[in-house]
């Protein structure tokens, strides 16, 4: 989910040329309500929108030590599915 998209779904690739193009949904998300979600989407704009995947990383691993005893295991799950995607690339 992208928090700069409005909360659409989707994913980025670069051409040869070196243009970002954007792929989305229509469908909408809506904003994350709690501070592991909102950790969340903060690390989709840093991983995907700005390429900063470090920083991502960054978020998301301070995030889910600080709030995963008290976070949803929906939370959990989908922070931790992220920050895999993260680490493989």
């Amino acid at each position: 989910m992208r928090k700069n998209m409005a909360g659409r779904t989707g994913f980025s690739v670069v051409d040869p040329g070196g243009n970002w193009i954007r792929f989305v949904s229509r469908e909408q998300v809506p904003p994350a309500t709690t501070k592991l979600g909102q950790a969340l989407e903060n690390a989709v704009v840093q991983g995907d929108s700005r390429g900063n995947v470090a920083q991502a990383v960054k978020i998301l691993s301070a995030a889910l030590a600080r709030e995963r005893a008290t976070a949803s295991a929906d939370d959990v799950a989908a922070a931790e599915a992220y920050l895999a995607e993260l680490r493989e690339s």
